[in-house]
């Protein structure tokens, strides 16, 4: 429908005929006193004032006349206009070559709008880049959900700005992973020049429940951050809100010809906290910038690349290797759950699809950052071993950095066969280095680590139930579990000693109905020990001559405890209680999580807590 606000103000030349003449009366009235004392020296002179006023009210008359034509002719126009639009087609035109999932098959217009024309697109979905989604993978279907397909109104029209409804089944939770919970659902889509503007995001209140004391927010410790008996907080609950993790994106699309297309996505949320702010898994530096990368996708070559801070080219996916398609746990707890490896952080991403993007392959150069940890003895080897370095001039000086010689590399590969299925695997390759310093001379250490992965997701019953499993197993992978496993600790000649570690978890996602996701998760990170002994001292990680006598004592001491592995069970559900008329959707989800924290074994025992945390989360998507 066409929408064209009729201006209902005279031309300038006639407001200034007009004005002149309003001012004109009172100056034209203020004479009638003169012209009573003139009356009685000469009837001619009031003859001559009353002669004027009336010529002045002659003028009024004929430009109201000249006001009603110039209006009744914009209305012609209007009407003209607005037949034009009935008559021509609805939905935009499909691009050639345009599959399931790409920016063509999604109604993706590339005309350029009339300057001050607003323009709905009745019910063609909102443009898309093409991505790399195989052609029988299939959206979700809308059911009976609401997904608001009447376009706002309320737009100036004298900005050129297209309102696109968002497709069907975009805000369904239908999906392993739904984007209305994880990532930026699909929205109405403001056209700004030649790009497709969408906005997202929410507005999060989640209250948290302990049984034993964190002291954090929503983001809670899943490793050392569990506090062990020797703790006083280890026999406190605590019970928090935080609303922090509210959330705010942007997604920027464009075509630049009907192959190749644009686009840019930024995230954010409120969960920055400087002094600790780090490059080893998220930046949360002030502002928290999650995500903010670009991308430019050739659907005629099947070449797609992305540069920015992105997720990880270890983080799964639902369906091929598209970005915001990434399979992320949907629990409201921001470090996610215990089994998912994952990072956001600088990326460098080139993915090649094959077979109608049924089959892709993808590498990601990534910046890299090593994680380290020893015992209550330090270094071990002879003289001065550097490993962690304070923040230079744009990063926090209070922060220890590493100073890695290669960043990490991720090749990756992904399959959708069909019935219902995707798979992948991967390979990580990187490594950390050290240096040594004996008196005036020293030498660097660098150390290759890696490790390899996969994930297998399928779907049944209609798309009813989403079951998923991932798994990874390497040397120096710590920094990608979501429990913060360490990478490697010294070694007796001072260079790094990476850590073997291994990861799994196992994803169910049911969705009785359209407005209700059930989900639960079981997960399991492990690190195993690398130490030696010297001079009569235990050195390294996880040395079973490490004192753990007193961490079963509260205040007691010594308690090394080297921190082994983690295990979580997650049960929990979202329920989209509230969505009115083109103002979004409102949801609630109730969450428990049972974490069990182990600890290496050492002089008296090996320790282990359990703990229990409940939330509940209210949220609001205005933009859905």
């Amino acid at each position: 429908m066409l929408m064209i606000s009729l201006s209902r103000r005279p031309s300038r030349r006639l407001s200034f005929a007009l004005a002149t003449a309003l001012a004109t009366i009172p100056a034209a009235v203020s004479f009638a006193p003169f012209a009573a004392r003139a009356q009685q020296a000469s009837d001619d002179g009031l003859d001559a004032v009353e002669k004027q006023i009336q010529d002045l009210q002659k003028q009024l008359q004929q430009l109201k006349k000249q006001l009603a034509a110039e209006a009744k002719a914009k209305a012609a126009e209007a009407a003209k206009l607005k037949a034009a639009e009935n008559a021509a087609p609805s939905n935009a035109a499909i691009a050639p070559g345009g599959g399931p999932g790409t920016a063509a098959a999604m109604g993706l217009a590339t005309a350029p709008l009339a300057a001050g024309a607003l323009q709905a697109q009745g019910g063609a979905p909102p443009p898309l880049v093409p991505q790399q989604v195989p052609p029988n993978i299939a959206p979700p279907a809308a059911g009976g959900t609401n997904v608001n397909l009447t376009p706002p109104q309320a737009f100036s029209d004298q900005v050129p700005i297209t309102t696109v409804p968002p497709p069907p089944g975009s805000d369904s939770l239908s999906s392993a992973s739904p984007a209305i919970l994880t990532q930026m659902a699909p929205g109405y889509s403001l056209r700004v020049g030649g790009l497709a503007l969408t906005l997202g995001g929410y507005v999060e209140a989640p209250l948290i429940y302990r049984d034993h004391a964190e002291t954090t927010g929503i983001n809670s410790g899943f490793g050392t951050a569990i506090p062990l008996p020797n703790n006083p907080e280890y026999y406190m609950s605590e019970i928090r809100g935080d609303a922090r993790q509210s959330r705010w994106a942007a997604l920027a699309q464009g075509n630049i010809s009907d192959s190749i297309s644009v686009a840019a996505y930024l995230e954010g949320d409120f969960l920055s906290a400087p002094p600790t702010a780090n490059a080893i898994q998220s930046n949360s530096y002030t502002p928290r910038w999650r995500l903010y990368y670009a991308q430019v996708d050739d659907s005629d070559l099947g070449l797609h690349a992305a540069f920015g801070e992105i997720w990880s080219l270890v983080v799964p996916f639902k369906v091929g290797m598209v970005p915001r398609q990434e399979l992320i746990p949907i629990d409201p707890e921001a470090q996610y759950v215990v089994g998912f490896q994952w990072n956001r952080n600088f990326g460098l991403r080139l993915v090649k699809s094959f077979d109608d993007n049924i089959f892709n392959v993808g590498l990601a150069i990534e910046s890299p950052e090593t994680v380290y940890a020893l015992g209550p003895n330090g270094v071990g080897a002879p003289g001065t071993t550097s490993y962690y370095f304070p923040g230079g001039p744009t990063l926090y000086s209070g922060t220890s950095y590493t100073n890695e010689l290669t960043p990490d590399a991720v090749l990756k590969v992904t399959a959708d066969p069909g019935f219902g299925g995707h798979y992948e695997v991967y390979g990580v390759a990187r490594s950390a280095q050290t240096r040594t310093t004996l008196g005036d001379g020293g030498q660097n250490h660098v150390v290759g680590m890696g490790g390899i992965g996969g994930t297998a997701l399928y779907s049944l019953f209609d798309q009813k139930l989403d079951l998923y499993t991932t798994e990874s197993w390497g040397y120096g992978m710590g920094r990608y579990t979501s429990s913060g496993l360490p990478d490697a600790t010294i070694g007796p000649n001072g260079a790094a000693k990476p850590l073997p570690a291994a990861t799994f978890l196992l994803g169910a996602i049911g969705h009785p109905t359209d407005a209700i996701d059930i989900y639960s998760y079981l997960g399991r990170e492990q690190v195993s020990a690398e130490s030696f002994n010297a001079n009569g001292k235990a050195y390294g990680y996880g040395n079973p001559l490490y004192s753990n006598a007193g961490c079963d004592i509260q205040l007691g001491a010594p308690c090394v405890a080297n921190f082994s592995s983690s295990t979580e069970v997650t049960v929990g559900a979202w329920w989209r209680f509230l969505e009115g008329n083109n103002v979004g959707v409102f949801l609630v989800g109730p969450q428990y999580e049972y974490i069990r924290r182990g600890d290496f074994r050492g002089i008296g025992g090996a320790p282990t807590v359990n703990e229990q945390m409940y939330i509940l989360s209210f949220r609001y998507y205005p933009f859905q």
